[in-house]
């Protein structure tokens, strides 16, 4: 943008949206415009969830958590704080309407619950190895963020390049 651009009054924040205090994005947000539609925003959180929100007043079209995401305490690595779930910029494919993201989450599951409005959070994981951190490789529709068919695809089950224990 020329600089001139940006110091006129004509540019300047749109809308301003506010979620879970301890809501992360580290994942770049996508501006999209669905052929014979108005312009979206995708945003994809650290927690796991991914909205589309209106580009032009910032109401939300959809939202929806894809699975509890992994809890940074669980590793301890400070690195992310939080929560481990979203974290990577996803590829939009126009052609096809179709979001592709990795999402961080546990093997064998975990169920969430509490509130998610900064005040607390609770996960509660129905497994014994509540550590087994598992990636999962997603494709959603980016109208109604359902999984495309297929999807997800669980990324497990070899070995480590350079350590055949892990």
């Amino acid at each position: 943008m020329h600089p001139a651009t940006v110091g006129s009054p004509i540019f300047g924040i749109l809308w301003k949206n506010q979620y879970g205090a301890k809501e992360k994005w580290y994942a770049k947000p996508l501006v999209y415009t669905p052929p014979g539609q108005s312009q979206l925003v995708f945003l994809a959180s650290s927690m796991n969830i991914i909205r589309t929100v209106d580009a032009v007043n910032g109401t939300l079209l959809n939202s929806r958590t894809v699975q509890p995401p992994f809890l940074q305490s669980d590793i301890g690595c400070t690195d992310i704080p939080d929560f481990i779930g979203i974290i990577g910029t996803p590829i939009l494919d126009p052609t096809t309407n179709t979001v592709y993201f990795f999402s961080k989450g546990y093997r064998g599951g975990a169920a969430f619950g509490g509130v998610s409005n900064g005040a607390k959070l609770l996960f509660f994981l129905n497994t014994a190895d509540n550590i087994s951190g598992i990636y999962k490789f997603f494709a959603v529709d980016v109208l109604t963020l359902q999984d495309k068919l297929g999807f997800p695809v669980l990324i497990d089950g070899s070995f480590a390049d350079n350590d055949n224990s892990r």
